[in-house]
């Protein structure tokens, strides 16, 4: 099963997520699920980039949302 593996393993390598971002100059990359949905935050010289996967159809989906206040965020449905 998928979700058992880690991100290496699922072909998501930290190196090139981060230097994808510097390179098109964007702070917020979100992308359909590697079966490990959620936020996950890299430092980047002054700028911290954030990366939001998406849930799969599982028991438990989630919708990523945005609000004011909050700014981006998971919901459970």
């Amino acid at each position: 099963m998928n979700s058992n593996k880690s991100m290496e393993e699922m072909g998501v390598v930290t190196e090139e997520i981060i230097k994808h971002m510097s390179y098109y100059q964007v702070n917020i990359l979100i992308h359909g699920h590697t079966h490990k949905p959620g936020m996950t935050s890299y430092q980047n010289s002054s700028k911290i980039l954030k990366r939001y996967v998406l849930s799969d159809w599982d028991d438990k989906p989630q919708v990523l949302c945005y609000d004011n206040t909050k700014g981006l965020y998971f919901a459970h449905l």
